[in-house]
This record gives C-alpha cells, structure tokens and sequence, in this order.
C-alpha cells in the first residue's frame, strides 16, 4: 500500500526521461603532423577523415567499423551502452541537437574543438514516457528499505552522542 501511495502521489518521478545512446570519434590535430605537413594541411585531413567517417556510419557501418575503417585508436572513440539524458548534459549546443525530437538513428554530425574534429553518431533513442507500477515496483521498495535502513541509522547515531558514547580521534580534530 506504501508504495501505491508513493507512487500516485509522485508520478513525475517515474518518468523515464527522453534518451539518446550514441558513439564519438575524435580526430585530434596532433595526429595528422606528420612528416613535412603543416598545420593547416593538418587540420584539413582530419576534417576529411572525419566527414569521411560521419557518412560512413550514416551509410551504416558499426562505431567498431568507422573508427577502425579510419584508423581511430582506442580511447578517440567510444560508444555508450546506456543512454544519456538531457539533465545534466553539459554542452548546451550539443544537447540541444542530440535530444532534438528529429533525431533518428544514424543521424551524425561533425563539430570542431580546438583541439580537432569530433564526430557524434546516433545509435538509439528513446522517447519519454510514464512508467507502469509494474516496472517501477522494485525499485521504489528498495529505496523505502534504503530510506528506513539510513533512518535507523542516523537515530542511533542520534542516541549515541546523546549518551556520549562518541569516540574522537584527536589527530581528527587537529586536522
């Protein structure tokens, strides 16, 4: 009954809010001065690759097949197994383009940092909705049981300092 409760009076916490899971390509200068290149040629290379590799990941290919079609070493790309939300993200102008309700899988786009292009790839989205009961079951009784466990705590801590029953570690205090 608690937990009914709960949840008829906070629906909006049960909200699943919209979500994107993507991958990320980056295509950093340092990586194309090689040999005589200037800077600029540089930079025009990895552009290349990377609008190169935006297309080949709208045409199909897998985050594994663009990156290692186009020669991206571990830790310049990444593929996120869960999906991020809105709240939270940091980059306005980012966020508002992969939580934009156009967005569909295998949408991509490119952006320029200073330090080299980054691709962004749309693997999945997810639309927002309202949880069911059944789903959010579980997870409302375990934080009740969280919400009781650290109750019962902080009132035995409570009891303790009252009794005075508190250990203090003077190199503690100094500090």
């Amino acid at each position: 009954a608690e937990v009914r409760r709960i949840y008829r009076e906070n629906p909006r916490l049960f909200d699943l809010q919209p979500g994107v899971r993507f991958a990320l390509w980056q295509f950093p200068f340092k990586n194309y001065l090689v040999g005589e290149r200037t800077f600029v040629e540089a930079e025009q290379e990895a552009n290349r690759e990377a609008e190169a590799l935006a297309a080949a990941f709208r045409a199909g290919d897998s985050p594994a097949e663009a990156a290692r079609r186009f020669g991206v070493p571990d830790g310049e790309w990444k593929e996120n197994e869960e999906f991020v939300v809105k709240e939270g993200f940091r980059d306005e102008e980012i966020s508002q383009w992969l939580f934009d309700p156009a967005r569909r899988p295998r949408d991509a786009r490119g952006l320029a940092p200073d330090k080299g292009p980054v691709v962004i790839g749309i693997l999945e989205t997810r639309p927002a909705r309202r949880r069911s009961f059944d789903e959010v079951y579980g997870d409302v009784v375990a934080r009740v049981r969280q919400g009781r466990r650290v109750r019962v705590e902080k009132e035995e801590l409570i009891r303790l300092v009252r009794q005075g029953a508190v250990a203090w570690p003077e190199d503690l205090a100094d500090a």
